[in-house]
């Protein structure tokens, strides 16, 4: 594990709606965090793409090159990497070098948030770490605190504008 650890998340609701994303940065305390609406009609797969570029993106701007970055997205974490390991990568790689298509052919939805984000991921070291989302409030846990604070803000975000 790296000291620092970046937890991402985004929030949409119903689908089809302006969503929004956040992020967390964090040491042995709070270090940053930041969150924003995602621009147009949205949704859930989409926010967590945003929150994730837009954090990588604040490490990269700052010059941290090493991160975990925790997020309860299945879809960011598998995209990206196949084990939750430095190295490892998922299927988001493969399908970029087949025309943003599926192992079957079929076309997959948002390359235009793929992309940057495996850009960005080649400025910067990630341990690609899925956690599980929403947990009770009972876990005191470093990633259910993290987890629940960063869903909030996203949340917050969705519903109140940009923070």
């Amino acid at each position: 594990m790296t000291a620092l650890r970046l937890y991402t998340d985004g929030s949409c609701y119903p689908p089809g709606t302006v969503g929004a994303w956040a992020w967390i940065l964090v040491s042995e305390h709070r270090v940053a965090s930041c969150s924003g609406k995602t621009p147009g009609p949205s949704n859930h797969q989409r926010c967590e793409l945003h929150a994730a570029i837009e954090g990588l993106t604040h490490l990269v701007a700052a010059g941290i090159r090493e991160v975990d970055l925790r997020s309860d997205s299945r879809h960011v974490v598998g995209g990206m990497s196949s084990s939750g390991c430095k190295g490892c990568t998922g299927w988001a790689h493969p399908a970029r070098e087949r025309g943003w298509r599926g192992a079957r052919g079929k076309p997959l939805k948002n390359p235009d948030l793929w992309l940057p984000l495996l850009e960005l991921a080649n400025s910067v070291t990630v341990t690609w770490c899925h956690v599980p989302g929403h947990r009770p409030k009972t876990d005191t846990s470093d990633d259910a605190r993290y987890n629940r604070e960063v869903d909030a803000l996203a949340v917050d975000a969705r519903r109140a504008g940009a923070h």
